[in-house]
């Protein structure tokens, strides 16, 4: 996947956090999400100030399991 692909897939990512309730169990979902390669920067550019209200506001639940999500993935990288 090219860097403006990657690029999209993540902004597609982000809005379908922002519309829909993504479920904790939607293993799909999150498994893709992790899988597009960004740094730190990026995400912040992606992401912003205004999604993130916006995530927050309408969509608490799903910016909630992002957090849990993000915090395994971290755990993860650390025990391996």
């Amino acid at each position: 996947m090219g860097a403006s692909a990657s690029r999209e897939k993540f902004r597609e990512s982000v809005s379908a956090l922002i519309e829909v309730d993504v479920s904790a169990d939607d293993a799909d979902f999150w498994d893709e999400l992790w899988k597009i390669p960004s740094n730190a920067e990026e995400v912040f550019e992606l992401i912003p100030p205004h999604a993130a209200r916006r995530l927050r506001d309408e969509r608490f639940d799903n910016l909630a399991t992002l957090f849990t999500q993000a915090t395994a993935q971290l755990c993860q990288i650390v025990e391996t």
